[in-house]
């Protein structure tokens, strides 16, 4: 079985790819669990090309993350895992990337 990373390809690799809200470009920011503990600073967006968004961050330390579930704040995004569970008005991360 392949791995599903081997689809996956730096946003800032694809000179033909943009986000579709550039406000979701979150790189350079702290990824925090729930309750505040810092897992990491967000060093790449891996673009899924087949599905045309961003499936995966790639943390400074090398662990990639799925997006599924991350919710971004002013200076932070957090990771709420899989569930996705956000209270209203939480902005959840749709990472659409389209072809320029």
């Amino acid at each position: 079985m392949a791995d599903i990373h081997e689809n996956l390809t730096p946003l800032g690799d694809l000179g033909n790819y943009k986000l579709e809200n550039e406000d979701q470009d979150i790189r350079g920011l702290p990824l925090v669990s729930p309750d505040g503990r810092t897992l990491g600073k967000i060093e790449d967006m891996l673009v899924d090309k087949e599905d045309k968004r961003v499936a995966a961050i790639r943390l400074d330390q090398g662990l990639t993350v799925p997006v599924d579930g991350l919710e971004i704040q002013d200076d932070q995004v957090i990771d709420h895992g899989a569930k996705g569970a956000h209270a209203a008005g939480d902005r959840a991360y749709s990472g659409r990337a389209v072809e320029r």
